[in-house]
């Protein structure tokens, strides 16, 4: 499953080692797919849409400043006349400690995919029931 990561850096929350260990986590469901960490392409913007159009799933990183880009009411739009299912990540509590960051955050479902529900139990369950983490970075 291809899970496109929808986000801004603007209001400073998150940041490329943030996204990168949230991939790691999306890896667990599927293959995701985070512009900043993924985008090496000559024509960054048509291969953004180019991998919303592959994605099977849309993953909403919400943070103060998410719907006040450009890039991601359009990702959000699209993601929309997709008929994408999508989960919402609420990305707005960051904690400092140290020289240490955390990103405290709950995924809920938005909507469950059809096709995961026929293909496996166990990342059905993972979708289906909201959860908490926190991830970690150096500064």
């Amino acid at each position: 499953m291809n899970i496109f990561v929808s986000y801004t850096l603007r209001d400073g929350l998150l940041s490329p080692g943030l996204l990168s260990g949230l991939e790691s986590l999306l890896s667990e469901m599927g293959t995701p797919y985070i512009d900043i960490l993924h985008n090496n392409s000559p024509h960054p913007q048509q291969y953004v849409m180019k991998k919303l159009n592959e994605a099977s799933l849309f993953c909403a990183c919400l943070t103060p400043g998410f719907l006040y880009s450009e890039w991601v009411r359009l990702e959000c739009m699209t993601a929309s006349q997709l008929s994408l299912p999508a989960i919402a990540l609420d990305c707005g509590s960051l904690v400092t400690n140290g020289t240490r960051k955390s990103l405290e955050f709950s995924i809920a479902p938005i909507v469950v995919p059809n096709a995961l529900r026929k293909s496996s139990v166990e990342k059905e369950t993972t979708l289906g029931k909201s959860f908490e983490t926190r991830l970690e970075i150096l500064k």
